[in-house]
C-alpha cells in the first residue's frame, strides 16, 4: 500500500509541476466565485420581495473596498477585471482610488493604492468596464466611491 501511495504522490507532483501556481490560483478563484459555489441559489432569490421604494440608506448594499486589487494592498496587481467580477457578482458600490497621471501625460488619472507597489490602471479603462458590466446582474443604482488624491 505504501508503494501505491508513493507512486500516486510522485504522479501527482509530476502533474502539478506541469502547471504554474498562477494557473491554479486563477482556476481556484474562478471556482470560488462561481455560481456553483454560491451560498444561495439564484433561482430561489431572483425575485425581489422587498419594498424597493425606500431611501437608499434603508437597504443593505453589497459593496467592495479596494475593488481594483486582485490581491493584497501592498504589491498586488490592479485590474479592470476585478471591477467586472465584482459587478457581475451583484456588488452595488465600488471604490476608485484616483491619482493624477504622470506630469504632462495625456493618459489622464490613474487608479491604484497610493504609496504602495500595486500596479496602476487607467481611470478611463475602469469607467468603460463599469459601463459595460454595471447593470448586467442588477438594475439597481451603482454607487461609485471616488477618492481623489493629487501627487
Amino acid at each position: 500500500r505504501s508503494k501505491r501511495r508513493a507512486f500516486n504522490q510522485r504522479a501527482l507532483q509530476k502533474n502539478v509541476n506541469k502547471f504554474s501556481t498562477e494557473n491554479y490560483i486563477s482556476e481556484f478563484l474562478d471556482w470560488l466565485f462561481s455560481k456553483e459555489n454560491e451560498l444561495f441559489h439564484r433561482a430561489g432569490h431572483a425575485a425581489v420581495t422587498q419594498d424597493m421604494t425606500r431611501p437608499l440608506s434603508h437597504y443593505w448594499i453589497s459593496s467592495s473596498h479596494n475593488t481594483y486589487l486582485t490581491g493584497d494592498q501592498i504589491q498586488s496587481v490592479s485590474s479592470v477585471e476585478a471591477y467586472a467580477r465584482s459587478l457581475r457578482m451583484g456588488c452595488r458600490s465600488v471604490e476608485l482610488d484616483c491619482w493624477d497621471g504622470p506630469e504632462g501625460s495625456a493618459g489622464g488619472p490613474l487608479i491604484y493604492h497610493g504609496h504602495t507597489l500595486t500596479s496602476k490602471i487607467r481611470f478611463r479603462d475602469v469607467i468603460e468596464t463599469i459601463k459595460e458590466h454595471a447593470f448586467v446582474t442588477s438594475e439597481y443604482p451603482l454607487i461609485l466611491s471616488i477618492g481623489t488624491t493629487a501627487l
